[in-house]
């Protein structure tokens, strides 16, 4: 469901005189306008400023947030995850089953450095299948198992388990080269990763040897599949110690926003606003105002439903996710696992309405001497 849209003052936008600007041409849109809502001409432009070391981009209509989100998004994770529950698929000569339980996990595939002003160029390469050491595997051990048929009939019980097509055939891989154009004094780093899918099969067969309620397990093999969705962490570091550079402050961000577009999951620093949320993605530093902001913070947790322009994704991570049109449909959500947390500070800004305790609190903490309230 979407909330009505109305303009938003952003205090801590900069002057226009404080930096060089200029105009981007297309709407940039994010969520869906309500049927009948006015779209005012200033609401339908970005406005860009050109920084010392990034250009921020600040969206000047503010966000529309989605309880809701469809579960197709390549949400990344850091662990392995159990995808479906056992199930066994019992050959129509009824003297073979196989037991077969489906995992994901994101597998570490490069990470691309550049520093000090130093251009240098990011090779990435995409592909979708087995490789040929496991087709090889599933032809003699599998296949050899419970035929050709026995293979169809496995694949058509996965694929109405997973409710997808089952890729195993041999890989084909796709290379790509993009420029790396890292700060004078700091570093660019890309790191990706690659969505596999490992089904661990375990076959049994009856009779022969044994009665016919006894089944023997005669053999068991994980068979990981690449599933052609991508992770990538662009980060931009304006300041490294290798470029013999004076130190810079740190730019505080909150911890990492997973967003997540299709075939695609991006792991971003983000930093909650008083009005919004600002985003890193690469040397860029994108802001999205919430019109409901108490609304939108807590919808961060489970998905909130943004559109992001082409334009502010790294080429190489487009090419890995296969991305094709202008604006795309994206799903952030605060991300966390074992090691990270969120940022401490960030708690207070969760606050729409503040209660007379909060302010008082929030007083207290921000002077070092006490206050007397009345």
């Amino acid at each position: 469901m979407g909330c009505s849209c109305r303009e938003s003052e952003n205090p801590w936008r900069p002057s226009r005189s404080d930096f060089p600007q200029r105009r981007l041409g297309g709407n940039f849109r994010v969520g869906n306008r309500p049927t009948g809502a006015p779209r005012r001409k200033k609401q339908r432009f970005v406005e860009a400023y050109s920084a010392a070391f990034s250009v921020i981009y600040y969206v000047t209509r503010p966000i529309e947030w989605t309880a809701q989100i469809e579960e197709t998004m390549a949400h990344y994770f850091g662990d392995r995850r159990k995808i479906r529950d056992t199930f066994w698929v019992v050959m129509k000569s009824g003297r073979e089953k196989i037991e077969c339980t489906i995992f994901e996990r994101w597998a570490f595939e490069k990470s691309e450095v550049c520093y000090c002003g130093v251009e240098g160029t990011i090779k990435v390469s995409k592909s979708r299948g087995i490789s040929q050491t496991t087709s090889t595997t599933i032809e003699s051990t599998i296949e050899g198992s419970i035929g050709p048929l026995g293979l169809a009939q496995l694949k058509s019980a996965i694929k109405t388990s997973l409710g997808c097509e089952v890729n195993w055939s041999k890989a084909e891989s796709e290379e790509a080269s993009f420029p790396c154009k890292p700060p004078k004094c700091g570093r660019s780093e890309t790191t990706i990763y690659q969505l596999i899918r490992d089904y661990e099969l375990a076959g049994y067969s009856r009779g022969f040897l044994f009665r016919k309620n006894v089944w023997d397990r005669k053999w068991a093999y994980i068979v990981p599949e690449e599933t052609g969705s991508y992770a990538g962490v662009p980060d931009f570091v304006e300041w490294d110690e290798r470029c013999k550079c004076s130190p810079r402050a740190s730019p505080d961000f909150d911890g990492r926003l997973s967003v997540d577009l299709g075939t695609l999951s991006l792991l971003l620093p983000y930093q909650l606003t008083p009005d919004g949320i600002k985003i890193r993605i690469s040397n860029l530093v994108v802001s999205f105002p919430f019109f409901k902001h108490s609304a939108a913070v807590g919808a961060l947790e489970h998905g909130l439903n943004i559109t992001v322009e082409r334009s502010f994704l790294p080429p190489a991570l487009v090419f890995l996710g296969s991305l094709a049109g202008m604006t795309f449909e994206a799903d952030a959500r605060i991300y966390r696992d074992a090691g990270t947390k969120s940022s401490e500070t960030a708690e207070p800004r969760l606050v729409a309405h503040p209660s007379i305790e909060d302010i008082r609190l929030l007083l207290k903490e921000s002077r070092e001497d006490e206050l007397e309230i009345p």
